[in-house]
């Protein structure tokens, strides 16, 4: 290994005269620049098509499936939600209406009672003064 004498055929001592003229003319020469310049092109067609890679981890891609399958259950979920709070909303706010109604309508009658009372008061002391003037003469 690397021991034999340089520039002769492998089991020829030496080498010849010819060899020796052809490394003289034969200087270094680059390679010829690359036809292409870029990312190699991925083929199109049915032969690309035939060609798709197997995956692998199965059990990864049914945990991912699985996860996605969970989210959109919730979100389906939230969804029905949303709607039936939509769909109640209107019948929430007639009870609340009804509520408050109910409170001015309390509020309005207690207001009406307490002038009734001021008003019957005023007039049993215009009696009781009435009847002292009567009283005197």
């Amino acid at each position: 290994m690397g021991q034999g004498q340089s520039g002769g055929m492998p089991g020829k001592p030496g080498g010849d005269k010819k060899d020796g003229k052809d490394k003289e003319k034969k200087k270094y020469e680059p390679p010829p620049p690359p036809t292409r310049i870029g990312r190699k092109k991925k083929k199109r067609g049915p032969e690309a098509s035939s060609k798709l890679p197997e995956v692998k981890p199965h059990t990864r891609c049914k945990l991912r499936l699985l996860k996605l399958e969970r989210i959109k259950d919730f979100l389906m979920m939230e969804e029905e939600f949303i709607q039936n709070q939509e769909r109640l909303k209107p019948t929430e706010e007639k009870t609340q209406e009804e509520r408050r109604k109910d409170v001015t309508d309390r509020v309005v009658q207690r207001e009406r009672e307490r002038e009734r009372e001021r008003v019957c008061v005023y007039f049993w002391c215009l009696v009781d003064f009435l009847a002292k003037r009567m009283g005197e003469k």
